[in-house]
């Protein structure tokens, strides 16, 4: 349960939310903008057993609008900040950060970025001050056209590649093909490629290099909205894919509301969904909807 309540200017000013039947908040949150309308202070206090605890957030912007620190007070009383401070090259592009951690007076530089003539980043470098490793850093490469045909991550001491992605296009700019490496061997290498329609909305996924590693099919109606959805998943570590093979259902008031995923299979509701007269979602099911109540497991936590 929440309370939601206006600064006034018609930004948000509180935001109070609440555990079931409880009838102090949970938490409190409190924002306050600048005159431009951006959340400049942001208090938040968590009232959880045995004591409170409280954060606030207090940022900082430069003339052309950028945001240019942040203070992070992990309890406001102790004064004791950690600062993070942005840095912007002559065009007001993203240059790199700066960290300085609350009680310590040494800054840390992070994500320094080099870029290309067309302002498009190259290189993202961060130093590590102790530890085996020395660095870690990004690079990009780009075709003529300004798309990203590869992505390298890479650490120190020493060059050793964490992970590598590499990229191949249709004449319209959809992605055709995308070569993905983990680690420095060819043994954690996934090969996907993809089919779209006139829309460019993807019909097809498929990957060769590890068979099953993830497939996957969609239709659409006339209106761009999806009909089916079929997506299949090998058992691969900390994968969150749920495989499934479901027909899209709209059946409320607005047409944008799907309403239920049903099996291909055999029809049965496989997700259910039920929204307010303003059009949020109200529920979550797995499984249908009754007597405005979850039959399956209610996903909306």
């Amino acid at each position: 349960m929440w309370d939601i309540g206006s600064n006034g200017i018609g930004n948000l000013g509180f935001l109070y939310s609440y555990s079931p039947n409880a009838s102090l908040p949970t938490t409190t949150s409190e924002y306050i903008n600048d005159l431009q309308g951006r959340e400049e202070i942001t208090y938040q206090q968590f009232n959880a057993f045995p004591s409170s605890v409280s954060q606030q957030t207090v940022r900082y912007f430069t003339l052309g609008g950028g945001q240019q620190s942040i203070r992070y007070y992990d309890t406001p009383a102790s004064g004791t900040p950690t600062w993070s401070n942005l840095l912007y090259d002559n065009r007001g592009l993203l240059s790199s950060a700066q960290l300085t951690p609350a009680g310590t007076s040494g800054v840390q530089t992070l994500a320094v970025q080099t870029r290309n003539v067309a302002g498009l980043v190259t290189k993202r470098h961060t130093d590590v001050a102790s530890g085996p490793m020395t660095y870690v850093e990004s690079n990009w490469t780009y075709d003529k056209l300004g798309r990203i045909t590869n992505q390298v991550v890479q650490k120190g001491a020493g060059t050793t590649q964490v992970a590598r992605q590499a990229l191949a296009y249709f004449g319209n700019d959809d992605p055709k093909t995308l070569d993905h490496y983990l680690g420095t061997g060819t043994t954690n290498h996934k090969h996907f490629t993809y089919a779209f329609d006139w829309r460019h909305q993807l019909t097809t996924v498929g990957e060769t290099a590890l068979p099953n590693a993830f497939t996957a099919a969609y239709t659409y109606n006339p209106a761009g909205r999806f009909l089916s959805a079929r997506e299949t998943a090998a058992a691969l570590p900390n994968s969150d894919v749920r495989p499934r093979n479901v027909n899209y259902q709209y059946n409320g008031t607005d047409p944008e509301e799907v309403t239920a995923l049903t099996n291909v299979s055999n029809g049965a509701v496989a997700w259910a969904y039920a929204y307010d007269a303003s059009g949020n979602q109200t529920m979550r099911c797995s499984g249908p909807i009754a007597s405005n109540a979850c039959t399956g497991t209610d996903e909306t936590d």
